[in-house]
C-alpha cells in the first residue's frame, strides 16, 4: 500500500511531463515550418521565381551575404516554463536560413560553365 502512494503520483507526474514535452516538440516543429515557409516565400518573391498564396506568420529576418550569395536568416528562442515537476522548463533555439537563388540565372551559369565542369570531372 505504501508503494502505491509513492509510485502512482510519480507515474502521473512522469506521464504529464512526457505529454508537455510532446506539446513542446510540436511547437518547435511548427515554428521551424513557419520560418521555412516565410523565408522560402521571401526568397522566391525577391527573385521572381515563385508566387505563394499561403497564409504565413510574419518572422523577423536579416539579410546577410555568405560569399557572393545573399542569405535570409532568422532566429527564435522557444522556452516553455513550468513543464512539469521533473523538468522545470524546455528550451530550444531555432535558427533558419534560406539562400536567395534565382534558378533561371543558376541554370544559365551552369550552361555557360558546363564545359569547364566536365573538364574538371575528367581530371
Amino acid at each position: 500500500m505504501v508503494e502505491a502512494t509513492l509510485v502512482f503520483p510519480l507515474i502521473i507526474l512522469v506521464i504529464g511531463t512526457i505529454i508537455l514535452f510532446f506539446v513542446f516538440l510540436y511547437q518547435q516543429v511548427d515554428a521551424q515550418v513557419n520560418h521555412n515557409i516565410y523565408l522560402t516565400r521571401l526568397s522566391g518573391e525577391d527573385t521572381g521565381t515563385m508566387e505563394v498564396n499561403l497564409a504565413h506568420q510574419e518572422v523577423s529576418y536579416e539579410e546577410n551575404y555568405v560569399g557572393l550569395l545573399p542569405v535570409y536568416k532568422t532566429s527564435e528562442e522557444l522556452r516553455k516554463e513550468n513543464s512539469g515537476f521533473i523538468i522545470p522548463y524546455f528550451f530550444q533555439k531555432i535558427d533558419s536560413r534560406t539562400y536567395k537563388i534565382d534558378e533561371r540565372k543558376y541554370i544559365r551559369y551552369l550552361d555557360v560553365f558546363e564545359d569547364v565542369i566536365d573538364e574538371w570531372d575528367t581530371h
